[in-house]
């Protein structure tokens, strides 16, 4: 269980370091029309978090 968390916590820092990359690399896009950067930021949690959170109830089942 405590590698399981390690895991999703170094996960997540890589998927918050890509998110601020991403809106670093391109600004004047993000004021223009942020609702593509939230969307794809949005998407890359849920991508990332929908396996652990799916495992997690099921290592709790057991």
């Amino acid at each position: 269980m405590k590698g399981f968390r390690i895991l999703w916590i170094v996960l997540n820092g890589i998927a918050v370091m890509a998110s601020l990359l991403s809106v670093h690399w391109s600004p004047d896009t993000l004021f223009e029309f942020p609702y593509l950067h939230l969307l794809s930021i949005i998407s890359l949690f849920a991508l990332i978090n929908l396996p652990f959170y799916t495992a997690y109830e099921r290592m709790r089942e057991d």
